[in-house]
């Protein structure tokens, strides 16, 4: 698995609202913290103490969603709820904060070693009320009624009808009149790449997310967006070990939502902005060396050739479709 925050990179995010409302939000490879600007609520927690996040509105609305934290034992951890995401700043999915906390959540769970790891994996994916507690390990996922071998899976549907939803988990190739799942999972960003790597290695496709609410939404693929990171199906240097892994990469790329490409350019674009600040000031002083205006623009210079490498490589992946 290759993510923005393997190496020690942060992310962090400041919303300001009236009346001294806000928030601030910083994301890391371990944890995260969130601390109120009003002084109210200050939360600072390691994935490691975590067993699930609970983002309450994240498939139904587009703006102010609210994390509860639950604790190993899946009991909540008595903290506030937090909100994150409370001021639009998207034309279309407004993930800026959530996204990158998810990712950063589940690659804590899956381990660095995901995808080349799915037979060897023991992690908890979540509950729902016929199943309650799911477990996977060493290969198979358990709840209190079913369980499904991870090596026979060989469709996977994902039914969400807006706050609820569930991935329904089929060993059978193709379904009959009654075509009944053999287990239904709920949707997270544990079990979405779980099961995209796990039916992309048994048959050469992923998920299907060609059901959509019907009024709306002609599909689900809304929730790649919002769950999924390319990222989860490479190794940590960014190479394919078998040829599925590079088929679910090259999906999952092609919405171009990755929190790397899609926030990690935001980061550059700040550099760019304090180096053309600097060197605006530096010309303008009398005593400013030609040494230094040179320095500030191969500088500047540098980070736009970042910004055109990344946009080419989304390009690229986009056409892989």
């Amino acid at each position: 698995m290759k993510t923005y925050f393997d190496h020690g990179a942060v992310m962090e995010f400041s919303n300001r609202g009236p009346q001294g409302a806000g928030y601030t939000v910083r994301i890391a490879k371990e944890g995260f913290s969130y601390k109120s600007l009003n002084g109210k609520v200050d939360v600072d927690v390691k994935f490691a103490e975590i067993g699930a996040l609970d983002l309450t509105g994240y498939c139904s609305q587009n703006a102010g969603y609210k994390v509860r934290l639950c604790d190993l034992n899946m009991r909540d951890m008595s903290l506030p709820e937090l909100n994150i995401d409370t001021i639009p700043c998207d034309n279309a999915h407004n993930i800026r904060e959530s996204k990158p906390l998810l990712i950063a959540f589940a690659a804590s769970k899956l381990g660095a070693e995901f995808p080349n790891n799915l037979f060897s994996l023991d992690a908890e994916l979540g509950e729902t009320p016929g199943e309650q507690r799911i477990r996977l390990s060493y290969g198979v996922i358990r709840g209190a009624k079913h369980q499904v071998k991870l090596a026979d899976i060989k469709r996977v549907k994902c039914v969400c009808k807006g706050a609820q939803g569930e991935l329904c988990v089929y060993t059978k190739a193709k379904g009959g009149f009654f075509d009944m799942p053999n287990m239904k999972l709920p949707i997270n960003e544990i079990t979405l790449p779980l099961l995209e790597a796990a039916v992309t290695r048994n048959t050469g496709k992923g998920i299907d997310f060609s059901k959509g609410r019907g009024f709306d939404r002609k599909d689900s693929e809304y929730v790649i967006i919002r769950y999924m990171d390319s990222g989860f199906f490479v190794s940590r240097d960014g190479s394919a070990l078998e040829p599925w892994q590079e088929i679910a990469y090259h999906r999952i790329k092609a919405y171009n939502y990755d929190v790397d490409e899609r926030w990690g350019i935001g980061d550059i674009a700040e550099q760019i902005r304090k180096i053309r600040e600097q060197s605006d000031y530096t010309q303008g002083q009398t005593n400013a060396s030609p040494a230094s205006r040179k320095a500030q623009v191969q500088q500047f210079v540098y980070l736009l050739e970042q910004l055109k490498d990344k946009k080419q490589k989304a390009d690229t992946d986009r056409e892989y479709l």
